[in-house]
């Protein structure tokens, strides 16, 4: 902010500009940039609900946009920054003049595209990722299916570590923390940053403080790393 507005007077525009960066994501969670037709957004909308669940921030234009915004802006800088990206391939699908041209800036960035199959089979580039079958299902059960193949994969596992743990660490009360806490194990990667994170989520959160599988299962995981 302060280079720009030596260079060219105009603090305010670099800050404008800052806040674009930043707008799209929630921090310290996983980045998944949901591209579907907006005919499907009421099922979108609420697997980007689900998702929440696991630390997984899902971008949808349609809600994630303010009208005052310049949307295809914010939807490129969604595009550059997300750590993977979900196609959701119900009928009409590659109608959209969209949904290909965010699916091949994800491949060119070279993150992973997840297929979500209801009868379209994924076809041109994204041919070579396995499509997720997804048909008859509920919001919630397509969200757990992503969740555990984002842990995974090589492309994600690590991002979605640190976007779970985040979550933990915001954990809005005893029940939510117990859930949470209850999936710890299956990360799979603790670096000494998570572990000391993981460690000190019962000062920062009396939520977890006060939750009694996060008081079992934090202790047991830590030792388990302990060098």
């Amino acid at each position: 902010l302060e280079l720009r507005e030596f260079l060219l007077g105009d603090a305010e525009g670099a800050a404008t500009s800052l806040n674009q960066l930043t707008a799209p994501w929630q921090p310290q969670r996983f980045k998944l940039f949901l591209t579907h037709r907006h005919e499907d957004r009421t099922f979108v909308s609420e697997f980007k609900v689900s998702l929440e669940e696991y630390g997984v921030d899902a971008f949808v234009a349609h809600q994630d946009i303010e009208p005052t915004t310049e949307w295809r802006a914010i939807i490129e800088v969604a595009l550059r920054s997300c750590d993977a990206l979900a196609a959701y391939l119900a009928p009409g699908f590659h109608e959209s003049l969209w949904v290909d041209q965010e699916i091949g800036f994800a491949i060119a960035r070279r993150v992973l595209v997840i297929p979500l199959r209801v009868d379209i089979d994924p076809y041109g580039i994204m041919g070579k990722f396995q499509a997720m079958p997804c048909a008859n299902q509920v919001p919630a059960e397509v969200a757990r299916a992503v969740f555990h193949l984002l842990l995974d994969h090589e492309l994600t596992w690590q991002r979605m570590t640190e976007g779970f743990l985040g979550r933990f660490e915001d954990s809005t009360g005893f029940d939510d923390a117990n859930r949470m806490a209850a999936l710890l194990p299956m990360l799979k990667s603790w670096n000494p940053d998570l572990l000391r994170r993981l460690a000190s989520a019962p000062q920062v959160n009396a939520q977890i403080d006060g939750a009694f599988v996060a008081q079992r299962m934090i202790p047991r995981i830590l030792n388990d790393h302990a060098s």
